[in-house]
């Protein structure tokens, strides 16, 4: 490797130029004359040392894949399959002058909060059925009710029983079932399906991240239960690293599916193919492909425009190093102890410097607006270290695109 003396240290703090994307900062050397090179000389550019922010998102949302050029990745949806309405004890059949009005916990805080019990009062405005047109006698209709079953909430769903005939008259008009508002109702033996989605923010997550993120959505959902002090989850996951194999879990395969057949889910990130994994036929399912955490991201590219363009991962690539991505959230501190030096075009002088990271696909990588150091080493090489320099950069990227 060659190591010709440095003649020029070029540090750029992006923080120096607030108005430009973090990730693509170019420096201007012009109001001073510009960086003057000897035209019979060649050379060369190595980076000496870094800081650089670890925003480089695995999971990306709609609004974020688009920009990123990179597929949205983060929807999980679960669904509380099939439950008949006379399979909660507490609920049982109504009787004849009752209806049962079963609700996503979460949509209502009076409902959950159990504040409302046997006795009150409660109105139900401006009732539809599913197509939208009124089946209620009038716009408001106000029904005493006759039990709480908060305790089915854990299935995502609670009900509430209520006496239809003494307050609002014969209703044997009402279709089986309406939509009104936050409420449905539903007659004794009618099954329920009730699906939930889950959005995973745009961000970095570990498998175990995005586990802890589902299970924390299931809490606040009131999507458990409890023994213990200990949660118990309807649906749960476990990843075994030997195989790198995600499994999902069902605790009650009779009552739940997971549903991640979305083109936007997360499946690819799990190695799960895009489908239903319904209860009905497994309590657990496996990834049927290699798990892919990091979204295909295995190497981040340090890109100058001063070098010759190459290919890196059958992309055009200006890199002059690469590393690989460590954990989110914290900076990737770079020092170089044997710098790669990389030949610059040649020019006889150096008017502005642009420098930016892409992935080892040749995207840009979003840093969300923090900031980035860069240490850069110019120096004079000769003829014999030029083609030395010259071997060296594309043996390189010979074995980068091998790799990729």
């Amino acid at each position: 490797m060659v190591q010709p003396s440095p003649v020029q240290k070029i540090d750029i703090f992006s923080s120096q130029y607030p108005t430009q994307d973090s990730n693509n900062i170019t420096v201007d050397f012009t109001d001073n004359g510009g960086i003057k090179l000897d035209s019979n000389t060649n050379y060369a550019i190595a980076l000496k040392s870094a800081s650089v922010p670890n925003s480089n998102n695995n999971i990306f949302t709609a609004s974020t894949a688009s920009a990123a050029g990179y597929s949205q990745n983060n929807l999980f949806k679960y669904v509380t399959r099939g439950v008949p309405i006379s399979s909660f004890s507490a609920v049982g059949t109504p009787a004849a002058n009752q209806r049962t009005f079963y609700f996503v916990n979460t949509f209502n805080a009076d409902f959950t909060s159990g504040t409302i019990s046997a006795g009150d009062k409660i109105t139900f405005m401006s009732v539809t059925d599913v197509d939208g047109a009124a089946v209620s006698p009038d716009p408001n209709v106000e029904c005493t009710v006759v039990s709480v079953d908060l305790a089915v909430s854990n299935m995502g769903l609670s009900s509430i029983v209520v006496d239809v005939t003494t307050d609002i008259g014969d209703t044997s008009t009402w279709p089986t079932s309406f939509g009104g508002g936050l409420i449905t109702m539903y007659t004794a033996g009618e099954r329920l399906d009730v699906t939930r989605n889950i959005e995973f923010p745009a961000s970095y997550m570990s498998v175990d991240d995005m586990f802890e993120y589902l299970l924390d959505q299931f809490v606040t959902a009131g999507f458990y239960l409890t023994a213990d002090g200990i949660y118990r989850y309807y649906v749960n996951f476990s990843y075994y690293h030997p195989t790198t194999s995600i499994y999902i879990l069902l605790s009650n395969n009779t009552l739940f599916d997971v549903d991640i057949s979305d083109t936007g889910s997360i499946a690819p990130l799990w190695g799960f193919n895009r489908s239903l994994y319904s209860g009905a036929s497994a309590s657990s399912f496996v990834s049927q492909n290699i798990v892919d955490i990091t979204n295909g991201i295995t190497t981040m590219l340090v890109n100058c425009n001063l070098t010759f363009s190459t290919y890196s991962g059958n992309q055009p690539s200006h890199s002059i190093y690469s590393y690989s991505p460590g954990l989110h959230g914290a900076a990737n501190d770079i020092s170089v102890a044997t710098l790669d030096w990389i030949p610059i075009i040649p020019s006889e002088r150096i008017s502005s410097l642009n420098v930016y990271i892409t992935d080892n696909k040749g995207r840009r990588v979003d840093f969300n607006g923090e900031y980035a150091y860069y240490g850069l080493v110019l120096s004079a090489i000769g003829q014999k270290e030029k083609r030395l320099a010259e071997r060296d950069y594309i043996m390189t990227n010979n074995r980068k695109r091998r790799i990729n």
